[in-house]
C-alpha cells in the first residue's frame, strides 16, 4: 500500500512540479492559460485518491461500503426478500 501512495502522490504531483520549474526558469511564462492552471489544479487530485487506495487495501471497510466504492451492486440472494419489505413495523394504538 505504501508503494502505490507513493507512486500516486508523485504522479499527482509531478505536473505541479513541472509547471513551477518551466515557471521559474522560463523568462515569459504562460500564468493564466488554461492548461497551466489545470496542470497546477491536478496536486489536489492527490487527496481524492487516498480514500480510494485505502479502501482498495483495507481488509476492515465494511462490504458494502467497498460495493459503494467500487460502483457495484450487491448480488442478491436467491430467495431474499427486498428491504423494503422486510422489515418490522410496529403500531401505536
Amino acid at each position: 500500500m505504501t508503494l502505490v501512495i507513493v507512486l500516486v502522490y508523485s504522479l499527482c504531483w509531478a505536473p505541479f512540479f513541472s509547471v513551477q520549474l518551466w515557471a521559474a526558469w522560463d523568462p515569459d511564462p504562460p500564468q493564466n492559460g488554461a492548461v497551466f492552471t489545470l496542470l497546477m489544479l491536478l496536486a489536489s487530485l492527490n487527496s481524492c485518491t487516498n480514500p480510494w487506495i485505502y479502501s482498495a487495501f483495507s481488509n476492515s471497510v465494511s462490504p458494502e461500503l467497498r460495493l459503494l466504492l467500487l460502483c457495484r451492486r450487491r448480488p442478491r440472494r436467491r430467495g431474499s426478500v427486498p428491504a423494503e419489505f422486510s422489515a418490522t413495523h410496529s403500531s401505536s394504538s
